[in-house]
């Protein structure tokens, strides 16, 4: 494992396979976090659950592909920011990994349980259910997404290749831009190319927000979470967020373009 994190979290031993199957049998899959409450506190209608996984290869299994190449892993939000630096938050995220990992058939079942039971939630409070799949890890789930076609999915992305899913009513994948400082790799051109065929792109920013990105207009993606909302063609700015090591970095680099 290459992922950066805490002293404490790297002090959390990983469970088995079968220690965690049986810690996850009493846990809840989906929950909420500051941001997508934010988004439901907006009134627009919508009701948020997201699943939170552990990120980059934290639990011995990589779930987002270019996380070396983008070196988001060693600055995730999954581990630096909020209550995510709590060891027993990130102990929970791989819990949940590894069952998906080892045990997917159990894993889908409490998942199929739990939405089936948000979706009814919604009807009866008369609101738009809303699920983020990939809230720390960067995996598809198009089964899922057309298997519930009355929930509206979204997800950020740094995977080119799952943009072809964009296409999917409800679906809205926004392209992650990156630049990894160290080895100058960035996905600037797959993102200038989203954006002319009509996509949305996000970026991180550590200072002022711009206003427009590589002549794109930008917009603040910090005020609500809910990106399908967003008109089309646009650079959704989001404010740095984790440890101080990771804001020095990005207010020293930027995103550089």
């Amino acid at each position: 494992m290459t992922t950066r994190m805490t002293e404490k979290q790297e002090n959390v031993p990983i469970p088995t396979k079968e220690e965690a199957l049986e810690q996850f049998k009493t846990m809840k899959l989906f929950g909420t976090n500051f941001k997508t409450m934010k988004s439901d506190k907006a009134f627009l209608g919508y009701l948020t659950i997201e699943l939170s996984l552990a990120p980059a290869d934290v639990s011995g299994y990589q779930m987002c592909s270019r996380a070396k190449i983008a070196g988001c892993d060693q600055h995730c939000i999954g581990l630096f920011s909020g209550m995510n630096v709590v060891p027993r938050n990130m102990l929970s995220k791989v819990i949940k990994t590894i069952v998906l990992n080892e045990y997917p058939e159990i894993f889908h079942a409490k998942k199929d349980k739990e939405l089936k039971l948000f979706v009814a939630k919604c009807e009866r409070e008369k609101l738009k259910p809303v699920v983020r799949m990939n809230c720390y890890s960067d995996i598809s789930w198009i089964a899922t997404i057309r298997q519930y076609p009355q929930i509206q999915f979204y997800d950020y992305t740094k995977v080119n290749g799952r943009l072809k899913f964009n296409n999917l009513p409800n679906y809205d994948l926004t392209l992650s831009y990156y630049h990894n400082p160290k080895t100058g790799k960035n996905n600037l051109k797959q993102c200038l190319d989203y954006l002319r065929k009509g996509g949305n792109i996000a970026f991180i920013y550590g200072q002022d927000m711009p206003k427009t990105w590589n002549g794109f207009d930008v917009i603040d993606g910090d005020s609500t979470d809910l990106r399908f909302l967003d008109k089309k063609g646009l650079a959704v700015a989001l404010y740095v967020k984790g440890d101080k090591a990771s804001k020095a970095m990005f207010q020293k680099e930027g995103m550089k373009v």
